[in-house]
């Protein structure tokens, strides 16, 4: 199974031609001052090195579940990453854009699942704060 490096919710992730990655703004909190939160940016960084069992063509897949306080899926996406036969076991950072694809209309712990081959490897929560003030 593959070794996860890093699983995290950010505004954005860059990959550069030469294989560097900038990520952007980590963050574990949504905080709006309406009744829902429609993050504008929201992507989830997965960086991992991959086991032979986990590639397909060379590829990795992966499917991440998005659930709400209760445990409801609110979004499934899929993602993944081609690895290179010269490089097999090297690190393979898949960013996955969900901007402006997400309504949150529920205070509370969420939680991003992560799933390799349909098996879950690991989770991460964040905090929905709706109806907050937010000082300008």
């Amino acid at each position: 199974m593959a070794k996860i490096i890093y699983f995290l919710l950010a505004e954005n992730c860059i990959l550069d031609v030469g294989g560097r990655v900038s990520i952007v703004n980590i963050f574990h909190d949504i905080i709006s001052s309406g009744d829902e939160a429609v993050p504008p940016k929201f992507t989830v960084v997965i960086g991992l090195t991959p086991e032979k069992d986990d590639l397909k063509n060379n590829r990795i897949e992966f499917e991440v579940h998005i659930t709400g306080p209760n445990g409801q899926d609110l979004m499934k996406a899929k993602g993944g990453g081609e690895v290179p036969k010269a490089k097999k076991g090297s690190d393979v950072v898949s960013p996955l854009d969900l901007s402006g694809k997400l309504k949150f209309d529920q205070d509370g712990q969420h939680k991003v699942k992560l799933f390799i081959n349909g098996k879950k490897k690991t989770e991460l929560s964040f905090r929905v704060k709706l109806n907050q003030a937010i000082a300008t």
